[in-house]
């Protein structure tokens, strides 16, 4: 389609779209979804091979045909699946908490009363600036006010009391952008690669609304599965109708690899393990690209750049871990639909990394038909996503 054409249909369609859009709310979301289907489509799948028929049947059932390769569809089961159409509805469940859970300075205010799970918060870095926060901290530091320093001076100080800080982005998902920085004789390690002070302090006047936080150590068991990256537990947490109660919807865990190190994250290329909810057992591994040409998925159960076992070995103090989660989010009954980053750390102990408002289901049902829980279902149909 040429860019002719495209301004034409873009010129007869706005009006119709803003109208639409002030009086159906609903409906715009919907459409907003759609489109994103629409373009997922032409950008990956042409990658697929599978016949047209097949993507017709695929395409008013929500699915896109990189679904064709991440699951085993039938007319039987495909309904027990969130599809691709349904999950982009999800991301309006949590209303105007949407925006708070997915900014992380605002997550960490809210997430304050139970600071024990957080990461300490060194402060907000703007270009060559740092704003410490005290009021941001647990007592007995909190004051008001704010502090300003030099952010590199700032940094190096952090660096030379605690040895590693990150630095993330106020907005955004996946691992872009998060920095994991340390000090090295010949200047700095960021993210493991080596650059110099001169490449640091260039860096660091580039990045803007960014959060510069603790770093903290990992359980020996989570380095035990790749030690070259932070391994981290995702539970998705969503509110019982019948009980009014939370309860965890899925479990898994994110393992690191030599694309992805030293994050964790799956579309950079490391594994997503599911995990048994009860147990805490890593019951199956893969390998996906479900974001990028072409979709391929590989079921592992050794890491495949250590030879370390995954499949079968289980979380440590995994009860412990999950009935705290549950504890913190029934002090959040007005954020329904939570996915919890976590970091275990030993002892049945962890930190809140970060909270999610889209947790992203759709690579999770690799393990598990995200709909066959009537718990799930019926939280997603109140919730107008089904």
């Amino acid at each position: 389609m040429t860019d002719r054409v495209r301004g034409v249909l873009y010129k007869i369609g706005r009006p119709f779209y803003k109208k639409t859009s002030a009086l159906y709310p609903a409906a715009r979301r919907r459409f907003v979804v759609m489109l994103g289907l629409f373009k997922r489509e032409l950008r990956a799948g042409s990658s697929i091979s599978i016949p047209l028929s097949r993507r017709l049947w695929l395409w008013p059932r929500g699915f896109t045909s990189r679904a064709d390769v991440l699951f085993d569809l039938t007319e039987e089961n495909y309904d027990q699946y969130l599809s691709e159409y349904q999950e982009g509805l999800t991301h309006q469940i949590n209303g105007e908490w949407m925006e708070v859970v997915d900014n992380k300075l605002t997550a960490h205010l809210l997430l304050t009363p139970f600071a024990d799970h957080l990461p300490t918060l060194f402060g907000l870095l703007d270009g060559e600036t740092v704003r410490r926060y005290p009021a941001y901290e647990p007592a007995p530091t909190a004051g008001g006010g704010f502090e300003e320093h030099d952010a590199i001076s700032y940094i190096e100080r952090l660096l030379s009391e605690h040895g590693a800080v990150v630095l993330k982005p106020l907005v955004g998902a996946g691992g872009r952008g998060v920095y994991i920085v340390r000090r090295d004789p010949e200047g700095y390690l960021i993210n493991g690669g080596r650059v110099s002070t001169h490449s640091f302090g260039g860096l660091i006047r580039e990045l803007d609304r960014y959060l510069v936080s603790e770093y903290v150590d990992q359980s020996e068991f989570m380095a035990e599965l790749y030690p070259d990256s932070t391994n981290t537990v995702r539970i998705v947490t969503m509110w019982d109708d019948r009980t009014g109660e939370p309860f965890v919807a899925t479990t898994t865990a994110r393992i690191g690899s030599p694309q992805s190190a030293p994050l964790d994250n799956v579309n950079q290329g490391g594994l997503l393990a599911g995990i048994d909810r009860e147990t805490g057992e890593l019951l199956s591994v893969a390998a996906v690209s479900a974001k990028r040409s072409p979709v391929e998925v590989e079921w592992v159960e050794d890491h495949p750049a250590t030879g370390t076992r995954l499949v079968g070995r289980s979380i440590p103090d995994w009860s412990t871990i999950v009935d705290e989660v549950i504890r913190i989010t029934a002090g959040l009954p007005q954020v329904p639909y939570i996915a919890w980053d976590v970091l275990p750390i030993g002892g049945g102990d962890f930190v809140i990394l970060e909270i999610n408002s889209s947790p992203g289901m759709i690579n999770t049902q690799l393990h598990y038909r995200f709909l066959k829980d009537p718990r799930v279902r019926r939280f997603y149909d109140r919730h107008g996503v089904l």
